[in-house]
């Protein structure tokens, strides 16, 4: 039986309309990576909620969109934008540790890999380390994932359980 690898498009909105239209490139890439192994299933802006009860039944995550500029997470729905530099105070969907936290008790095996294509997924040790207890393997960028200045761009990083 086919696993399932959960796509999640989060926050696209802004950043001159080029993230909104890489989401189509970056799906289409991963039906072919990954389409003869898993079952691919995406949720668009989706709330916490919906996130963690697809999270509780999915063999591997890929996380598309924005990510919070103090490293705490995904932004996971539009019009939150990418400049929140406060997000605990903004009341945005954001998919963070402490989600993470109760994903943890909703599963009993560690998810295959997660992928967060977001911009600062990895900038976070708390972040990363509340990832890599319901994952084997997590990849995501320490710094942005695109910018106009090609020098601030950074490159994915990959963690994996010791």
């Amino acid at each position: 039986m086919k696993r399932t690898l959960l796509l999640i498009r989060g926050d696209c909105t802004g950043s001159f309309g080029l993230i909104s239209a890489y989401w189509q490139w970056f799906r289409f890439e991963q039906r072919l990576r990954h389409g003869r192994c898993y079952i691919l299933r995406e949720l668009i802006e989706p709330s916490v909620e919906m996130v963690l009860a697809a999270m509780a039944s999915a063999d591997a995550v890929m996380i598309y969109g924005h990510g919070s500029s103090d490293g705490r997470g995904a932004l996971l729905q539009a019009g939150t934008g990418f400049r929140h530099t406060d997000v605990a105070k903004s009341g945005v969907a954001l998919l963070d540790a402490a989600v993470l936290n109760k994903l943890e008790t909703l599963r009993t095996a560690p998810l295959d890999f997660v992928f967060s294509a977001t911009c600062f997924g990895a900038s976070n040790p708390g972040l990363v380390s509340a990832w890599l207890r319901v994952t084997r393997e997590y990849t995501s960028y320490p710094g942005t994932t695109f910018d106009v200045d090609p020098r601030r761009i950074t490159f994915p990083v990959k963690f994996a359980q010791e």
